[in-house]
Protein backbone atom coordinates (compact mmCIF):
# COMPACT_ATOMS: atom_id res chain seq x y z
CA UNK A 1 0.00 0.00 0.00
CA UNK A 2 1.30 3.15 -0.89
CA UNK A 3 1.50 5.78 1.96
CA UNK A 4 0.76 9.22 2.15
CA UNK A 5 3.28 11.67 0.75
CA UNK A 6 3.92 15.55 1.83
CA UNK A 7 3.13 14.95 5.45
CA UNK A 8 4.10 13.53 9.23
CA UNK A 9 1.57 11.54 11.25
CA UNK A 10 0.67 13.00 14.31
CA UNK A 11 -0.48 10.54 16.82
CA UNK A 12 -0.01 6.72 17.55
CA UNK A 13 -2.00 4.82 14.88
CA UNK A 14 -2.26 5.51 11.01
CA UNK A 15 -5.45 7.73 11.71
CA UNK A 16 -3.69 10.44 13.59
CA UNK A 17 -4.00 13.72 11.75
CA UNK A 18 -1.49 14.42 9.12
CA UNK A 19 0.43 17.93 8.36
CA UNK A 20 1.58 18.79 5.29
CA UNK A 21 4.85 20.77 4.20
CA UNK A 22 2.65 23.61 3.49
CA UNK A 23 0.70 23.36 6.57
CA UNK A 24 3.17 25.23 8.83
CA UNK A 25 3.18 28.65 7.46
CA UNK A 26 1.12 29.88 9.83
CA UNK A 27 3.63 29.11 12.57
CA UNK A 28 5.99 31.82 14.03
CA UNK A 29 8.72 31.13 15.78
CA UNK A 30 8.35 32.40 19.56
CA UNK A 31 10.95 34.75 19.87
CA UNK A 32 10.56 36.56 16.81
CA UNK A 33 7.35 37.22 18.03
CA UNK A 34 8.83 38.67 21.25
CA UNK A 35 11.55 40.57 19.44
CA UNK A 36 8.30 42.66 17.92
CA UNK A 37 7.30 43.60 20.64
CA UNK A 38 10.45 44.56 22.14
CA UNK A 39 11.45 46.55 18.89
CA UNK A 40 7.94 48.25 19.45
CA UNK A 41 8.20 49.44 22.73
CA UNK A 42 11.30 51.57 22.52
CA UNK A 43 9.89 53.34 19.49
CA UNK A 44 6.99 54.49 21.37
CA UNK A 45 8.71 55.30 24.69
CA UNK A 46 11.83 57.63 22.17
CA UNK A 47 8.83 59.60 20.62
CA UNK A 48 6.91 60.13 24.01
CA UNK A 49 10.49 61.00 25.30
CA UNK A 50 10.75 63.54 22.31
CA UNK A 51 7.29 64.93 22.55
CA UNK A 52 8.04 65.77 26.10
CA UNK A 53 10.99 67.51 25.01
CA UNK A 54 9.40 69.79 22.33
CA UNK A 55 7.08 70.62 25.43
CA UNK A 56 9.16 71.53 27.71
CA UNK A 57 9.02 75.08 28.77
CA UNK A 58 12.76 75.14 29.98
CA UNK A 59 14.62 73.13 26.63
CA UNK A 60 12.23 75.82 24.98
CA UNK A 61 13.28 78.92 26.80
CA UNK A 62 17.04 77.89 26.41
CA UNK A 63 16.50 77.58 22.51
CA UNK A 64 15.41 80.80 22.20
CA UNK A 65 18.06 81.80 24.27
CA UNK A 66 20.75 80.45 22.02
CA UNK A 67 18.59 81.66 18.72
CA UNK A 68 19.48 85.11 19.78
CA UNK A 69 23.10 84.94 21.00
CA UNK A 70 23.48 83.32 17.10
CA UNK A 71 21.78 86.09 15.88
CA UNK A 72 23.88 88.63 17.24
CA UNK A 73 26.88 86.51 16.64
CA UNK A 74 26.07 86.39 12.94
CA UNK A 75 25.37 90.67 13.14
CA UNK A 76 29.27 90.87 13.93
CA UNK A 77 30.42 88.37 11.79
CA UNK A 78 29.08 90.60 9.21
CA UNK A 79 30.60 93.84 10.44
CA UNK A 80 33.15 94.74 8.24
CA UNK A 81 35.45 96.83 10.79
CA UNK A 82 34.43 100.40 9.73
CA UNK A 83 32.12 102.12 11.32
CA UNK A 84 28.77 102.81 9.39
CA UNK A 85 29.01 106.30 9.14
CA UNK A 86 31.47 108.65 8.97
CA UNK A 87 29.55 111.62 9.60
CA UNK A 88 31.15 114.07 12.54
CA UNK A 89 29.63 112.80 15.86
CA UNK A 90 28.68 109.73 14.81
CA UNK A 91 28.91 106.51 16.59
CA UNK A 92 32.22 104.75 16.31
CA UNK A 93 33.41 101.15 15.50
CA UNK A 94 33.67 100.51 19.12
CA UNK A 95 30.27 101.95 19.95
CA UNK A 96 28.66 99.89 16.92
CA UNK A 97 30.57 96.92 18.11
CA UNK A 98 29.57 97.09 21.49
CA UNK A 99 25.63 97.84 20.71
CA UNK A 100 25.84 94.78 18.84
CA UNK A 101 27.32 92.74 21.40
CA UNK A 102 24.69 93.78 23.97
CA UNK A 103 22.09 91.36 23.17
CA UNK A 104 24.31 88.29 23.88
CA UNK A 105 25.74 90.07 27.17
CA UNK A 106 22.20 90.34 28.23
CA UNK A 107 21.23 87.21 27.61
CA UNK A 108 24.37 85.36 29.20
CA UNK A 109 24.54 87.89 32.37
CA UNK A 110 20.82 88.38 32.88
CA UNK A 111 17.97 86.54 30.90
CA UNK A 112 19.75 83.48 31.18
CA UNK A 113 19.58 83.32 35.36
CA UNK A 114 16.26 84.47 35.01
CA UNK A 115 15.08 82.02 32.89
CA UNK A 116 16.47 79.43 35.00
CA UNK A 117 14.78 80.28 37.93
CA UNK A 118 11.50 80.99 36.35
CA UNK A 119 10.87 77.17 34.58
CA UNK A 120 13.57 74.98 36.73
CA UNK A 121 12.01 71.43 37.34
CA UNK A 122 11.25 69.03 40.18
CA UNK A 123 15.17 68.30 39.74
CA UNK A 124 15.38 71.96 41.57
CA UNK A 125 16.44 75.70 40.50
CA UNK A 126 20.33 74.50 40.66
CA UNK A 127 19.77 72.20 38.19
CA UNK A 128 17.71 74.29 35.67
CA UNK A 129 20.84 76.95 36.46
CA UNK A 130 23.08 74.27 35.31
CA UNK A 131 21.35 73.97 31.62
CA UNK A 132 20.89 77.38 30.99
CA UNK A 133 24.84 78.23 31.92
CA UNK A 134 26.33 75.28 30.22
CA UNK A 135 24.59 75.65 27.41
CA UNK A 136 24.30 79.12 26.81
CA UNK A 137 27.62 80.81 28.29
CA UNK A 138 29.98 77.12 28.36
CA UNK A 139 29.04 76.03 24.60
CA UNK A 140 28.28 79.13 23.05
CA UNK A 141 29.12 82.31 24.44
CA UNK A 142 32.31 82.02 26.12
CA UNK A 143 34.18 80.07 23.14
CA UNK A 144 32.64 81.98 20.39
CA UNK A 145 34.07 85.45 21.89
CA UNK A 146 37.30 83.61 22.67
CA UNK A 147 37.51 82.41 19.15
CA UNK A 148 36.99 86.19 18.15
CA UNK A 149 39.36 87.53 19.90
CA UNK A 150 42.44 84.46 18.87
CA UNK A 151 41.38 84.62 15.09
CA UNK A 152 39.63 87.62 13.91
CA UNK A 153 41.58 89.06 11.52
CA UNK A 154 39.75 92.93 12.05
CA UNK A 155 41.48 93.98 14.91
CA UNK A 156 38.40 96.05 16.25
CA UNK A 157 36.79 92.72 16.95
CA UNK A 158 39.38 91.59 18.89
CA UNK A 159 39.31 95.09 20.95
CA UNK A 160 35.44 93.99 21.53
CA UNK A 161 36.10 90.86 22.68
CA UNK A 162 38.29 91.99 25.52
CA UNK A 163 35.72 94.35 26.06
CA UNK A 164 32.98 92.25 26.10
CA UNK A 165 34.67 89.83 28.88
CA UNK A 166 35.43 92.60 30.95
CA UNK A 167 31.65 93.81 30.91
CA UNK A 168 30.45 90.02 31.22
CA UNK A 169 32.76 90.23 34.34
CA UNK A 170 31.27 93.00 36.02
CA UNK A 171 27.49 91.88 34.84
CA UNK A 172 27.68 88.67 36.44
CA UNK A 173 28.71 89.89 39.79
CA UNK A 174 25.31 91.88 39.59
CA UNK A 175 22.47 90.96 42.01
CA UNK A 176 20.55 87.63 40.25
CA UNK A 177 23.69 86.88 38.18
CA UNK A 178 25.89 84.35 38.50
CA UNK A 179 28.49 85.28 40.23
CA UNK A 180 26.36 87.99 42.68
CA UNK A 181 28.56 89.11 45.47
CA UNK A 182 25.95 91.92 46.01
CA UNK A 183 23.61 89.39 48.33
CA UNK A 184 23.89 86.50 50.48
CA UNK A 185 21.86 83.70 51.54
CA UNK A 186 19.24 81.66 49.71
CA UNK A 187 18.70 84.73 47.31
CA UNK A 188 22.33 84.80 46.42
CA UNK A 189 23.77 84.38 42.77
CA UNK A 190 21.02 82.93 40.03
CA UNK A 191 18.82 80.60 42.69
CA UNK A 192 17.08 84.04 43.39
CA UNK A 193 16.54 87.56 42.27
CA UNK A 194 18.63 89.05 43.88
CA UNK A 195 16.66 90.95 46.61
CA UNK A 196 17.09 90.11 50.25
CA UNK A 197 15.13 87.29 51.49
CA UNK A 198 11.84 87.76 52.97
CA UNK A 199 10.11 85.12 54.96
CA UNK A 200 7.23 84.91 52.01
CA UNK A 201 10.24 83.80 50.14
CA UNK A 202 11.80 81.44 52.54
CA UNK A 203 10.16 78.24 52.01
CA UNK A 204 10.36 78.87 48.40
CA UNK A 205 14.17 79.13 47.85
CA UNK A 206 15.20 77.89 51.80
CA UNK A 207 18.59 75.86 51.32
CA UNK A 208 20.66 74.24 54.08
CA UNK A 209 24.28 74.70 54.92
CA UNK A 210 25.14 71.84 52.24
CA UNK A 211 23.48 73.46 49.81
CA UNK A 212 24.96 77.13 50.33
CA UNK A 213 28.54 75.07 49.86
CA UNK A 214 28.15 73.28 47.07
CA UNK A 215 26.00 76.71 45.47
CA UNK A 216 29.49 78.77 46.43
CA UNK A 217 31.42 76.01 44.93
CA UNK A 218 29.32 76.43 41.68
CA UNK A 219 30.01 80.06 41.63
CA UNK A 220 33.52 79.95 42.27
CA UNK A 221 33.98 77.30 39.61
CA UNK A 222 31.99 79.40 37.20
CA UNK A 223 33.89 82.67 38.28
CA UNK A 224 36.62 80.64 37.12
CA UNK A 225 35.93 79.32 33.85
CA UNK A 226 35.08 83.43 32.67
CA UNK A 227 38.09 84.76 33.80
CA UNK A 228 39.86 82.10 31.84
CA UNK A 229 38.46 82.66 28.75
CA UNK A 230 39.26 86.52 29.55
CA UNK A 231 43.06 85.63 30.23
CA UNK A 232 43.75 83.32 27.22
CA UNK A 233 41.97 86.28 25.24
CA UNK A 234 44.21 88.52 26.51
CA UNK A 235 47.12 86.57 25.90
CA UNK A 236 46.14 86.30 21.96
CA UNK A 237 45.47 90.00 21.71
CA UNK A 238 49.40 90.10 23.03
CA UNK A 239 50.89 88.37 20.22
CA UNK A 240 53.13 91.03 18.56
CA UNK A 241 51.60 92.48 15.18
CA UNK A 242 48.01 91.85 16.42
CA UNK A 243 48.32 95.59 17.59
CA UNK A 244 51.79 96.59 16.81
CA UNK A 245 52.24 95.81 13.04
CA UNK A 246 52.44 99.21 11.23
CA UNK A 247 52.05 97.20 8.02
CA UNK A 248 48.79 96.39 8.85
CA UNK A 249 45.69 98.48 8.19
CA UNK A 250 44.60 101.07 11.14
CA UNK A 251 46.12 98.24 13.63
CA UNK A 252 47.58 101.19 15.78
CA UNK A 253 44.93 103.79 16.50
CA UNK A 254 43.01 100.67 18.37
CA UNK A 255 45.61 100.67 21.53
CA UNK A 256 44.58 103.58 23.23
CA UNK A 257 40.99 101.53 23.35
CA UNK A 258 42.81 97.92 24.03
CA UNK A 259 44.29 99.69 27.01
CA UNK A 260 41.19 101.05 28.42
CA UNK A 261 39.55 97.53 28.11
CA UNK A 262 42.28 95.81 30.71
Amino acid sequence: MRRPSGGVGVGGGGGGMMLGEDDNYGIMPEDEILSDDDNAAPEMQSEAEEAAEKEDPLLMAIDDLEGRVVSAFDDIKLQSGVRSSSASGSTTIHEELSKSLRPVLEVAAHTGPSVARTYYHAEGVEASCEDVYQRVLSDLVLPVILEMAQSDTIAAKRVASLEFFKHLYQECAKAGSWLDSTTAGPQMGPYGSGQSASPHHSSMHSCNRVQQKRRSAKKLAREGEILRYWIQASIACTVQGVFSNEASENAGKYRPKLCQSK
